[in-house]
């Protein structure tokens, strides 16, 4: 663990602050039993870090110590200059001693030392952790929105969206955190994913997790379009258990700047023996790229969903 400094909380206590990045075998079980009430799918990932079997995605567990016990934790996942941060935890017996935040300045500040420049989150709208988030600079990506994003400088995004070639490849752990960067883009696709049901900038944690954990067990396929600054595609390809698997279903999301590229990114996928499926923003540039790969337009949805005053068509395309 590397100290990175402590705080003199409410009561007088001190709370010693450092980071464990993962694998670390000697504060392993310090983290696994600071954060066991995390659901199963987190407890898989969380193992997955510490096994060290998460490639080049950084894994950094910001730990708060009293006399040596570990009572409060953030968690950074962060690949070059993007991160997504979770698991914001401080035990129920040393709340409201101003641990959170103390260890939120530092986390915040060790996030900007390692380049760090763009960062989501998930919480409730409008609750007290929400405020405090909020403190340290994060906004909701949409007006009552609990998803929310921090950008260090206003030429995050130009240098995200660099233009270039981008090339199709399967996704690798490293990409999470640029994935849930491109979710939140407030310029892709207003439509972001019939699955997880996307409209708009959001968080993509969960369903980021749920579509990996699902891809290590061998039940989807999972690629990514990278461009010159960062992941501008994602895509997911899988059983759609609305039709009972009969058929498959392509969720992805392209950033419209990229679309020409769509071709490349699909070229990859093993197809199945079955009818394959996507649902797209009708006035996106996708659809006529899916076009080219392939893909033929069945049929519109006409006015199904509002961006901002616009009444937005689906179209279904299929293989």
């Amino acid at each position: 663990m590397k100290k990175l400094g402590e705080a003199r909380l409410k009561n007088g206590e001190t709370l010693e602050i450092g980071v464990v990045e993962a694998p670390d075998d000697e504060y392993r079980d310090v983290v696994l039993n600071l954060l066991s009430h995390k659901r199963d799918a987190w407890q898989w990932h969380i193992g997955q870090a510490f096994e060290g079997k998460t490639g080049n995605l950084r894994n950094l567990f910001y730990l708060g110590f009293i006399n040596g016990e570990a009572v409060s934790n953030i968690t950074i996942w962060q690949s070059g200059f993007t991160g997504d941060l979770g698991h914001v935890y401080t035990r129920e017996e040393h709340r409201r001693k101003g641990i959170c935040k103390a260890t939120m300045q530092v986390q915040m500040d060790d996030f900007r030392e390692q380049g760090g420049r763009y960062c989501v989150l998930g919480t409730g709208y409008d609750s007290h952790p929400y405020h405090i988030y909020k403190s340290f600079g994060f906004e909701s990506l949409q007006p009552g929105s609990g998803a929310m994003y921090y950008q260090r400088d206003e030429e995050f995004w130009s240098d995200f969206l660099k233009t270039g070639d981008a090339v199709g490849r399967n996704i690798e752990w490293e990409d999470w955190s640029d994935v849930c960067t491109l979710m939140a883009c407030p310029t892709a696709d207003w439509y972001r994913g019939r699955r997880s049901r996307i409209f708009g900038p959001t968080c993509f944690e969960f369903s980021m997790l749920n579509d990996v954990e699902s891809f290590h067990a061998g039940k989807n396929q999972l690629r990514v379009l990278e461009g010159p600054g960062g992941i501008v595609g994602y895509a997911a390809l899988a059983p759609d258990p609305e039709w009972k698997g009969n058929t498959c279903l392509l969720d992805l999301t392209v950033h419209p700047a990229f679309a020409e590229f769509v071709p490349g990114l699909l070229e990859g996928f093993d197809w199945p023996d079955a009818k394959v499926t996507a649902w797209l923003q009708g006035s996106s540039p996708t659809v006529d790229a899916m076009k080219k790969a392939g893909f033929k337009e069945e049929g519109r949805l006409s006015k199904m969903f509002k961006q901002g005053d616009m009444l937005q068509d689906i179209a279904i395309v299929s293989r």
